[in-house]
């Protein structure tokens, strides 16, 4: 029952012992080319694609390189498919301005299966936010400027963190009353570091899977976004 960690790979077993959850990756330019199919066969069945980004040192936007050729090939691989955007915004004009750019980028596409995500980091180097000394209403007010822009464009929105932005910068029970899941990055147990829900686990950043060159995250979930299967508990 629970988490289980079996070859490399975090399951989740429901109280009657079957293992319900499914497994994804996220990945960005960073990963270069991408043998989705490979990818497929692997059993992973969802995958979050970074769509763009906003510099950590600059106020500019840009399109991850590789989105274009990752979200024709995921999709023709049969890989239910999300996307994400590395968020550095300091207000809330920023973070709509984000959100725009992503639904600018998707209304070339047909709809997407599983959450359209803001990505709340602090950069390592000190950079826009960091100098920002942003409160905790104020990283809160960005986060829903973003999502629920998304949401009244008819996605769902999502937010992926870690456990020092969601204990101390972000109040994570507002935007869940705003029907905003979160994507939850730790490596450890994920019953440690963070007391909230979340609806998908990012549990390593060094997975290992064929059809990739080099680390990959990996995640895991209860809730099929895609609707192709009965979600659990």
């Amino acid at each position: 029952f629970g988490w289980q960690k079996i070859d490399g790979r975090q399951h989740y077993f429901n109280q009657n012992g079957a293992l319900v959850s499914i497994q994804g990756i996220d990945v960005s330019e960073y990963q270069y080319e991408i043998d989705w199919q490979q990818i497929k066969e692997e059993g992973y069945e969802f995958a979050f694609l970074r769509m763009g980004y906003r510099g950590s040192q600059w106020e500019n936007i840009d399109r991850d390189s590789y989105f274009p050729v990752n979200m024709e090939n995921a999709r023709n691989a049969g890989i239910a498919l999300g996307v994400y955007f590395y968020s550095q915004a300091v207000n809330t004009e920023e973070a709509e301005e984000e959100a725009q750019f992503v639904l600018d980028i998707l209304s070339y596409y047909e709809s997407i299966d599983y959450p359209v995500v803001l990505d709340i980091e602090e950069s390592a180097q000190p950079g826009r936010v960091t100098q920002a000394r942003l409160s905790r209403r104020e990283y809160t007010d960005i986060a829903l400027a973003f999502c629920l822009k998304i949401q009244e464009a008819g996605y769902t929105p999502m937010v992926y963190s870690y456990q020092y932005i969601l204990n101390e910068r972000i109040n994570m029970e507002e935007l869940e009353r705003n029907g905003i899941d979160l994507w939850y990055a730790y490596y450890g147990n994920p019953s440690r570091g963070y007391d909230g829900t979340f609806s998908i686990w990012q549990y390593t950043d060094t997975g290992q899977v064929a059809g990739i060159d080099g680390e990959v995250d990996l995640n895991s979930t209860v809730f099929d976004y895609s609707g192709k299967k009965q979600n659990v508990e």
